[in-house]
């Protein structure tokens, strides 16, 4: 492409339509960002339109699911365009280099993170839990509890179910 210019890069079909994808994704999110209605984002669901809990969580996550995927392949092809440049070319690895390092360490983090919300769930620790994520699973709010202590906002463990149980056995 430098030593033809873009006029023989968008000579090929398959660069003109990658361009467009682009630059579709680009207007779609845009569109779905901006435009309002009754200051609520769009890029979620109407509340009014919604019947059931269900429906809510289904429509919700899969729209949450598709603005990611859409999000992702726009930063994938805006990477693909920067290796073009020989400076962007090398940020462009760099940054694919630092994801594919750094997944073996999201794996082993993720390991340890179901270790510790088991262990706090069998000890019985943070009781509280349930009043700080509602709606969710006892397992789902130990493993956002530790999520956040792994990430350094550290929650002293709470021992309520030690303290009524020898409240309770009148020791």
């Amino acid at each position: 492409m430098k030593l033809d210019g873009l006029k023989d890069y968008f000579a090929d079909s398959s660069n003109k339509l990658d361009t467009t994808m682009t630059l579709v994704f680009l207007f779609y999110m845009y569109l779905r960002v901006s435009y309002r209605e009754n200051d609520v984002n769009i890029i979620l669901p109407s509340v009014s339109e919604i019947k059931t809990i269900e429906q809510m969580t289904v429509e919700w996550f899969s729209l949450v699911i598709l603005n990611v995927v859409i999000i992702t392949q726009m930063v994938l092809k805006i990477c693909f365009f920067c290796k073009v440049n020989d400076k962007f070319g090398m940020l462009v690895q760099l940054i694919k280099t630092c994801i594919s390092d750094v997944i073996p360490f999201t794996c082993f983090l993720m390991i340890w993170i179901v270790a510790f919300t088991l262990i706090f769930i069998f000890l019985g620790a943070n009781n509280d839990v349930g009043q700080t994520y509602q709606h969710l699973s006892e397992f789902t709010g130990y493993f956002l509890l530790m999520w956040e202590n792994s990430i350094g906002n550290i929650n002293p463990p709470t021992y309520q179910f030690w303290m009524n149980t020898l409240k309770n056995a009148d020791i």
